[in-house]
């Protein structure tokens, strides 16, 4: 009879073991993640890096590949992507200090006219696939200027970017809703995604907004912290940086050198200890890109800056997988 109640007692346990796994999923900070979030898998996401992987190309053959394109983009000016565009009919929305170039090309085009900056880089497709990063669609973008490409497919992202694109297309500019979902777990990984400004200050207790969440992660940081930014002049995360740092994790970081001025933070990092070089790139350093314990990578269009966060239109997409933070640490320490 023991034999028996113990063979029964142990099926329970597996069975509740099953449910609860269904359930939750753990983050790597060991956090349990409510059963809302939504779980999907698919084709391993992509990483590019600009000139090295050539961008143009890449972008070119992915947009290629879809039907239905939307993109929201800062400036546009290579001739093969905006080809494809025309092609495929796709709709485009384009900050106005570049309405020279693309006016007369693009049929679906829409130009942001207000004093913010429309600054993201993305492409949505088809309802699955989603382009963003750090890489405008230029010469200078493409051939010059170090960036990145992260391709995401999940159908739960490509709504948040729809989203946000259908309300740049109807003329909502530096606001609108909240993302519908800013985490995902795709392949076992977790996915965070957030749009500036909306998502990215606070609006109320139940949501910490995107610029909060560097910080926490910064603050969550056990071994290291490295950075590569266009223009960072947000004293809070360098306050985040300077603590870590204090704390002892190895805190490293390269500014674009055409941005250092009085309100960068490179003058505080280096004073505080921090190892803090500035790019030798004759083009720019474009990336905003912050690496937490070689693990989890945050990337998107927005700078660590006040306009970033608060004014321009900004996505910022933060990674929880080793395998890509592997090759943003790779990209890193070249530029390093």
């Amino acid at each position: 009879m023991k034999h028996v109640f113990s063979k029964a007692f142990f099926l329970v346990v597996v069975l509740v073991g099953l449910y609860m796994a269904q359930d939750f999923f753990i983050e790597p900070t060991g956090q349990a993640i409510s059963p809302v979030i939504p779980s999907e898998i698919g084709p391993r996401t992509e990483v590019y890096f600009c000139p090295q992987d050539d961008c143009e190309a890449v972008f070119t053959r992915i947009i290629s590949k879809h039907i239905k394109i939307d993109c929201a983009l800062h400036d546009l000016r290579l001739d093969s992507i905006i080809d494809v565009l025309v092609e495929k009919n796709a709709r485009v929305v384009v900050d106005d200090r570049y309405i020279s170039y693309v006016q007369s090309r693009i049929d679906m085009l829409k130009f942001d006219t207000t004093s913010q900056i429309t600054h993201n880089k993305f492409c949505v497709m088809d309802g699955e696939v989603v382009i963003t990063g750090s890489f405008n669609p230029t010469e200078n973008g493409a051939e010059f200027n170090d960036n990145n490409i992260v391709v995401v497919h999940s159908k739960t992202l490509a709504k948040n970017y729809q989203d946000e694109f259908d309300e740049l297309w109807s003329g909502v500019y530096s606001g609108g809703a909240r993302v519908s979902n800013p985490k995902v777990v795709i392949n076992g990984q977790l996915y965070e995604n957030y749009f500036c400004p909306e998502d990215c200050i606070s609006r109320g207790s139940g949501f910490t907004p995107g610029r909060e969440r560097v910080i926490e992660l910064i603050e969550q940081a056990d071994s290291s912290v490295y950075f590569m930014t266009f223009s960072f002049t947000d004293d809070e995360i360098g306050d985040a940086l300077i603590d870590a740092s204090r704390r002892g994790v190895e805190v490293k970081g390269v500014f674009e050198k055409r941005q250092l001025s009085e309100y960068s933070e490179y003058d505080r990092l280096e004073a505080a200890g921090i190892n803090v070089s500035s790019d030798h790139n004759k083009q720019s350093m474009h990336h905003k890109v912050f690496i937490i314990d070689e693990n989890i990578v945050i990337t998107g269009s927005t700078n660590p800056s006040n306009n970033g966060f608060t004014r321009n239109d900004e996505n910022i997409l933060i990674i929880h997988d080793a395998w890509i933070a592997a090759q943003f640490v790779d990209a890193f320490e070249e530029l390093y």
